[in-house]
């Protein structure tokens, strides 16, 4: 919790998601000194955005480390009363540049979660009952429209952020790809936004993942849903095989699109998606050697602490044994690994929600309560 003057600002590598960990912290193990150092993490924030020098951090707009992600642990806090402010006289200043950068972003092929306009659209779905933040969001569900590819297979959208992502290319990760984008979509929809027009969109955009599902495995097909799907080769077609032998992580794989569903079924108030996540998530818990699951660290991105975290999500929706038992074994693995990991380290000791210290600690917060802090992470 020791903050510097090189602090960087943002909600996932910074200042903003210290905070966040500092006040549930202070909440949870009822030690107040976590509460004051984040306090003084707010004020630190505050300052700096309003110095000269943090003039370029106005521009970077992404969730995970400019200003949409500053701004949404300012509304958490003050939602959840950590802190006590006037949100929209401090913030809604934002809003038009926030708007203008996801609009430029949608125009160039990129839709990312994280690091571009989904990520401002999920920001302004938790303040709908703004006049003009309502107009900006349905203005975004109308750039995806015209953004998407719309036919028979159904509904997606190219996110050209990542290094390397063909044109052709179509992401089915939570955190990049389409299963975070419906999520997102059906957030506004259970805020009553558009929705006849919402409820058609992730009608269509279900539809496209439902067509690459696979339910028999193979040596090289050992998740429902691939990673990515190259288009230039026909459904099922030999080359996205690799593509099938994806990861259990927060990422990308089974597991976060089990949870993506959970909550898309709810906000649809459809049952049957429900009954796919379930079916999806039970799948993957016989999957419980990290190796051959690709997970390789404690952290929260694609590492074991993300998906024990996970598992409890799907315990506490379903109240599934196999969901406990499942979170159990990578409780034990994630111990396991943090008692043979040096502390000193300089990657463990980073403020990373994804990949440090501070995701991991969060993973670890004894309570879950229905507002919590994985809402960040598409978890609830």
């Amino acid at each position: 919790m020791q903050k510097d003057e090189g602090l960087m600002l943002g909600l996932f590598e910074g200042a903003s998601g210290l905070a966040l960990l500092g006040f549930y912290l202070s909440k949870q193990i009822k030690v107040s000194a976590f509460e004051e150092k984040s306090f003084a993490l707010l004020e630190y924030i505050i300052t700096s955005l309003n110095e000269e020098q943090y003039g370029k951090m106005k521009i970077i707009h992404s969730l995970s480390e400019g200003i949409t992600g500053i701004a949404y642990t300012f509304w958490h806090l003050n939602k959840y009363n950590f802190i006590d402010f006037d949100f929209e006289e401090s913030f809604s200043g934002y809003d038009e540049l926030l708007f203008n950068l996801a609009r430029d972003d949608f125009a160039k092929g990129t839709s990312d979660f994280l690091h571009g306009p989904m990520g401002v659209l999920f920001y302004f779905s938790k303040r709908l009952e703004q006049p003009k933040v309502k107009a900006y969001a349905g203005h975004l569900i109308n750039d995806f429209l015209l953004m998407s590819k719309r036919d028979s297979y159904g509904l997606r959208i190219h996110n050209l952020i990542l290094e390397g992502t063909d044109i052709r290319d179509y992401d089915f990760g939570l955190a990049h790809g389409l299963p975070g984008q419906l999520l997102i979509m059906s957030k506004c929809l259970d805020k009553g936004l558009n929705d006849l027009l919402i409820n058609k969109m992730i009608t269509e955009g279900l539809l496209y993942l439902r067509n690459h599902r696979r339910d028999c495995f193979g040596e090289e097909i050992d998740s429902i849903y691939p990673s990515w799907i190259n288009e230039d080769y026909g459904l099922y077609h030999s080359s996205n095989d690799a593509n099938y032998k994806c990861r259990l992580a927060w990422c990308y794989g089974d597991l976060s699109i089990a949870l993506a569903f959970i909550q898309i079924g709810k906000n649809t108030r459809n049952q049957s998606v429900i009954d796919d996540a379930i079916e999806i998530g039970l799948a993957t818990t016989s999957r419980l050697n990290p190796k051959e699951n690709l997970v390789t660290d404690i952290y929260v991105c694609h590492g074991s602490s993300g998906i024990m975290h996970m598992y409890r999500r799907l315990f506490i929706a379903t109240n599934l044994k196999a969901f406990s038992d499942a979170f159990d074994h990578w409780n034990n693995t994630t111990r396991t690994w943090l008692e043979h990991s040096d502390l000193r380290s300089p990657k463990l000791n980073n403020m990373s929600i994804l990949e440090g210290l501070t995701g991991l600690c969060l993973s670890f917060l004894p309570e879950i309560e229905e507002n919590y802090w994985d809402d960040i992470l598409l978890l609830s």
